[in-house]
């Protein structure tokens, strides 16, 4: 737990300092940078996923990096530099603590961007559309800066059928998007 607690601490540090969120670092990668800087082209290329309908942007997920249990690169497809257009962290977690967690960085969060936040979303639940029984959900907290890029925290619920079937597990993300990524996901 303390842990998480670390981990969000500095997320707020820097998104106090940056204004710009292609200068904030998740386990030193950025919106912008290539991909190629942390991982071969084969390692990209082996751990891409099917996540999108669109073929436009690509993902791939990669394990144990740093703090998180996971970390999720997407880059536009036909794009061979691999520039980075979003990126989640996430950790495992369980449901009775993530939520806590959640509305605990969000009044931290909220406090802390000034005149470059643009938009808080407030908290939402929302269904995942990965999950056709409607069971797997999502509550989230997200926040647009000037220049349309976002940053969400969010607690992922995963229902029974898919974490059996699929192997998912319920987790707290921290995702930052620039204004393209979060666009694609909209048309998505």
């Amino acid at each position: 737990m303390r842990l998480i607690f670390k981990i969000l601490i500095f997320l707020l540090i820097n998104l106090n300092v940056f204004a710009d969120i292609k200068q904030y670092e998740i386990e030193g990668m950025s919106i912008g940078d290539s991909a190629l800087n942390f991982y071969s082209e084969n390692e990209i290329l082996k751990k891409q996923e099917n996540y999108f309908r669109q073929k436009s942007v690509k993902a791939s997920e990669f394990k144990k990096k740093g703090l998180y249990d996971y970390i999720q690169l997407m880059y536009k497809s036909k794009d061979k530099t691999y520039s980075i257009v979003g990126i989640s962290a996430l950790i495992k977690m369980d449901v009775n603590k993530c939520e806590g967690i959640l509305e605990e960085e969000a009044v931290k969060i909220s406090s802390s961007f000034g005149s470059d936040l643009k938009k808080d979303y407030g908290k939402r639940k929302i269904k995942h559309s990965y999950d056709k029984s409607g069971k797997s959900f999502i509550i989230e907290k997200k926040y647009k800066f000037s220049n349309n890029d976002e940053l969400i925290i969010a607690c992922y619920y995963w229902s029974d059928k898919i974490k059996n079937k699929d192997g998912f597990n319920d987790n707290f993300r921290v995702s930052l998007r620039s204004k393209y990524y979060s666009n694609f996901l909209k048309r998505e």
